[in-house]
């Protein structure tokens, strides 16, 4: 017999997800009104694959009424804050509202870069040696 105590966990809560996050609810949001810890909230979607599903559509719909509000707010038809509205969007929604552009190298098939060593001189990697062991003491 599994301890603690039975969850709370109830269908009809992933309706009540998505109807709040249309409504541009966050999850931490949509977890407080529903009375329940955040961890809770995170334990209900490992553990209900419809309630994650819920999550995760709601999540889109939140941007979407994020979006909505910051087109109306530029085209002047409601007031936003858009230095609030710029933050929100990209603390919010990363994938799509970063200004971080990620850059990633790699050799041949995929694999690491391969550096050859063999044109340094024993004074290259000396220099080389000395800039790490300055860096690693904060004396750099």
């Amino acid at each position: 017999m599994p301890a603690g105590r039975p969850t709370d966990y109830r269908p009809e809560f992933c309706e009540q997800v998505v109807e709040m996050m249309a409504g541009g609810a966050s999850k931490a949001e949509v977890a407080a009104e529903m009375c329940r810890s955040y961890t809770t909230f995170l334990n209900w979607q490992d553990a209900h694959p419809e309630f994650m599903e819920a999550v995760k559509e709601g999540e889109r719909l939140s941007q979407g009424w994020w979006e909505k509000l910051g087109r109306q707010g530029a085209s002047g038809a409601v007031p936003v804050n858009p230095t609030v509205y710029i933050f929100n969007m990209k603390n919010r929604f990363r994938a799509d509202w970063s200004d971080t552009h990620k850059t990633e190298l790699t050799g041949a098939n995929g694999g690491p870069v391969a550096i050859a060593a063999t044109d340094l001189t024993d004074d290259d990697l000396a220099t080389i040696a000395a800039g790490s062991s300055a860096r690693a003491t904060g004396k750099a």
